[in-house]
């Protein structure tokens, strides 16, 4: 629902940090709720610098929003907080919906979900802002004012969704939910009428001309091109509205039982005005409420005559009981338009100039964007200048999604999409690659990893390429052409099946090989070989021999004295063969490994060189 504001004066461009009050002057509800939007900008600002697009807090709740299968036809979320472009969506421990736990079955905040998709599918969150008046929440009315409602309460609502993946596409972490923000532009102005022919009358001048300050608000009905979609309009930002207690069939008509017709004679149902019934179940599901046209009002008992029946046919049903209807907080809410409307009440979108009233006007972006149900723009109109706020192709004010991808349905399994925050303390990679079967990360694949990561990373920036456990099997050799890449792993539990030849080919320099674990799918000659193209052996690896400590420097010196021990996997080619540039064996007959600190072989003692000064 929307609430009755005077106008909306945040301008993020100014870089206000804060509303102060001065002593004996007016207070005005434009300022305190700039106030809020400037803290509210902050918060989630911080949130998305600090956080990212999406992120699960670690430390305090690392299962906020898990994906589990119990099975049935339903899937689990656990409880926790998850963060989505600084907008924070929460599920408390032992919170139920209907008297069952959160699942995806019984959401607080998405009534009628979808059934599960039969196939693999994509599990994600839709968090985004809700107006919340005393229509939806009695609890805001002050019982000792006697019902005069005061202030309005902004809720952040969140959904937890599932989309199919369509023949020939593949369910994975990271892919496109193909969802993308309303396109809908819209620009405003105030005009002059035309000039009359009679010189003795003077025409009047451009500019607003109506009589009182209004908040005009534009909504989207109909969702669609400028073709199809269809609009509505309100000079009270949408905020005449009545609780709905009783539905009743009247012929061919219908008939409200309402909480009140109206607050005074201006604010008020009246006849011949186009009003929309709607619920919360169908604002949830982003569905339009039902437009009809009053016939009559009863002041006395407080109902309202449509001329038609509600709901249509094929549209959802409200409740079925009033018991049922005021427990979905079911509301009439009037709209203003009254001229160039169809047999539904609407307007249709134009990328004309579409009059609204009193020398007010809009226009829509050309064709080609999509417009969204419950898209809507507001702007002051003044009488004091006869002014209109002009806004010049601007996106909607509300509503405005984000989205996170949860999970991955694969199989019937679930893969964890989600980013806890903050990242494991072993190391800080780029990007984190899986093997595709037992672990996904940003990418299954190293080769596509090294190969996009190379191209879309300015230069100058390391690159730290993590493997998530798993078995990697490398399909060609592995190029890292740029400078200072390093491509980490985490032991044997990363283990790197490499190609017949060479695994890695180290080009650019700074790049680095660490805790990998190496065998080969040949089952003779060479296993893994470890290649630095365009360096004579003895240059190779120089970067890590010139750092570290002097005792350090001094066995690497020792190492390249002795010749190196033959084991069993020198004899053995179905054991592989270690790679002769940074690679040394991992003990007892295992595989190779990368990173001289896993080597423990006994090295000689040698008496350190004098220096030279």
């Amino acid at each position: 629902m929307s609430g009755d504001y005077s106008r909306f004066t945040d301008q993020p461009r100014k870089r206000y940090s804060g509303v102060l009050m001065q002593q004996g002057r007016v207070q005005l509800d434009a300022d305190w709720n700039e106030e809020i939007d400037l803290v509210e900008r902050r918060w989630e600002t911080q949130a998305l610098d600090t956080f990212g697009p999406a992120a699960v807090p670690a430390a305090t709740t690392p299962g906020g929003f898990a994906v589990t299968l119990p099975g049935g036809g339903d899937l689990g979320i656990g409880a926790g907080r998850l963060y989505v472009d600084g907008l924070l969506a929460e599920i408390f421990p032992g919170e139920q919906v209907d008297g069952q736990p959160v699942s995806y079955r019984h959401q607080p905040y998405y009534p009628a979900p979808d059934p599960l998709p039969a196939g693999d599918a994509l599990v994600y969150v839709d968090v985004w802002h809700r107006e919340v008046t005393w229509v939806e929440d009695r609890d805001l009315l002050e019982k000792a004012l006697g019902g005069v409602d005061t202030t309005a309460r902004r809720q952040t609502v969140w959904q937890v969704k599932v989309k199919g993946v369509p023949a020939g596409g593949k369910a994975d972490c990271g892919a496109d939910l193909g969802l993308p923000p309303s396109s809908g532009r819209l620009s405003s102005r105030a005009v002059a009428p035309p000039a009359s022919d009679d010189p003795c009358i003077l025409s009047p001048t451009g500019g607003y001309r109506g009589l009182e300050n209004q908040l005009y608000r534009v909504e989207v009905h109909t969702g669609g091109d400028t073709a199809t979609a269809r609009l509505k309009w309100s000079r009270e930002n949408a905020s005449v509205v009545s609780p709905v207690s009783k539905i009743e069939p009247a012929g061919a008509a219908s008939k409200l039982t309402v909480g009140r017709i109206g607050r005074d004679p201006v604010l008020r149902f009246q006849k011949d005005d186009w009003v929309e019934v709607l619920d919360d179940v169908r604002e949830l599901q982003g569905e339009p409420g039902e437009m009809a046209l009053v016939v009559s009002t009863d002041e006395a008992a407080q109902t309202i005559t449509l001329d038609r029946p509600i709901p249509a046919a094929g549209h959802r049903a409200f409740g079925a009981t009033p018991l049922e209807i005021r427990a979905r907080h079911t509301r009439v809410r009037r709209w203003d338009q009254r001229k160039n409307v169809g047999a539904d009440g609407l307007i249709a979108a134009s990328t004309a100039w579409i009059p609204l009233e009193d020398g007010v006007e809009v226009q829509l972006s050309p064709a080609g964007g999509t417009l969204r149900t419950g898209d809507y723009w507001v702007f002051a109109a003044r009488t004091v200048d006869g002014s209109v706020e002009e806004l010049t192709a601007a996106p909607p004010r509300g509503i405005v999604h984000h989205y996170a991808q949860l999970a991955a349905l694969v199989g019937g399994k679930v893969h964890d999409c989600r980013h806890l925050w903050p990242p494991p303390p072993c190391c800080c990679c780029t990007a984190e690659v899986g093997d595709g079967q037992t672990s996904h990360g940003d990418y299954d694949d190293l080769l596509k990893a090294v190969d996009e990561l190379s191209q879309w990373t300015p230069a100058g920036v390391p690159i730290q390429i993590c493997l998530l456990p798993g078995t990697h099997a490398l399909s060609d050799t592995v190029y890292l052409r740029r400078d200072g890449i390093t491509i980490r792993g985490c032991g044997r539990a990363a283990r790197v099946i490499a190609p017949a030849g060479t695994a890695f080919s180290l080009v650019g320099d700074s790049c680095a090989l660490e805790g990998l674990y190496l065998t080969s799918v040949v089952t003779a000659g060479p296993a893994a070989v470890l290649r630095r193209r365009g360096a004579p052996r003895r240059e190779r690896g120089r970067d890590r021999r010139r750092t570290g400590n002097p005792l350090q420097r001094r066995r690497r010196s020792a190492d390249r004295a002795q010749p190196p021990a033959a084991d069993s996997a020198d004899r053995d080619p179905e054991r592989g063969a270690e790679a002769r540039d940074g690679v040394r064996r991992g003990g007892r007959g295992g595989a190779p490994r990368v990173g001289g600190r896993h080597d423990r072989r006994p090295r000689p003692r040698q008496r350190p060189r004098p220096r030279l000064r």
